[in-house]
């Protein structure tokens, strides 16, 4: 199976994203996330409850402190403890990581620890989602993380389809919010306070400038 594997500081996550994605003060031990420790230095996503633990066992999605690397000589390569499928693991790391290993990943992408990064946010509302069965998070993660331009290109023509006539305002995929938000909300306010059916010539011009951002000339 596909693993996601995510290397985070936890003092940073807890402060910059866990508590803006959470909001939620009742939610204090962050599904076992605060077990991360010098002690603990990787956690386990527990697919049947939906908790991290310290307790090895096989799962799609691992935790893991920045200052985790890999013994250099090894192969295959162990990356906090973990055996590496260069074919089907994933990593998510921020831009300034301590990991020795971080190199040996083909599947690797950057994020930043930092309030509103669209990389480690979304994976935390995915992992937090309770719409999002927990035997799917770690195919949610990496298709969000890593998508196909196919699928991007469907969620572009998908939204352009929905801003042809709408009430309620279409929601943006999160395959688009990194390079396509501030266009997004720049077509709403254009359109805000207008009847949006499809007939109103100021409509139609903000959708085309939508389109332009989207699809290109």
């Amino acid at each position: 199976m596909k693993r996601i594997i995510i290397s985070i500081k936890r003092q940073s996550i807890v402060v910059k994203i866990l508590d803006p994605v959470i909001n939620d003060p009742t939610n204090i031990n962050y599904r076992g996330i605060n077990l991360l420790s010098d002690e603990v230095q990787t956690l386990y996503f527990n697919r049947e409850n939906g908790v991290f633990q310290s307790d090895v066992i096989e799962t799609d999605v691992v935790l893991t402190k920045d200052q985790i690397g890999i013994e250099p000589d090894t192969t295959p390569y162990n990356f906090a403890s973990l055996t590496i499928n260069r074919e089907k693991d994933y990593l998510l790391h921020h831009s300034k990581p301590i990991n020795c290993g971080v190199n040996e990943f083909t599947n690797r992408i950057q994020g930043e620890h930092e309030i509103g990064d669209d990389k480690y946010t979304q994976v935390f509302k995915i992992i937090f989602d309770a719409t999002i069965q927990n035997t799917q998070k770690a195919e949610k993660i990496i298709e969000y993380l890593f998508p196909k331009e196919l699928d991007i290109l469907e969620a572009k023509l998908e939204l352009l389809h929905k801003c042809l006539a709408f009430t309620d305002a279409p929601t943006l995929d999160p395959l688009l919010t990194a390079k396509h938000e501030k266009h997004y909300s720049d077509f709403l306010a254009a359109v805000m306070h207008m009847q949006t059916d499809g007939t109103i010539s100021e409509h139609i011009n903000a959708l085309k400038v939508l389109r332009k951002a989207l699809l290109g000339s």
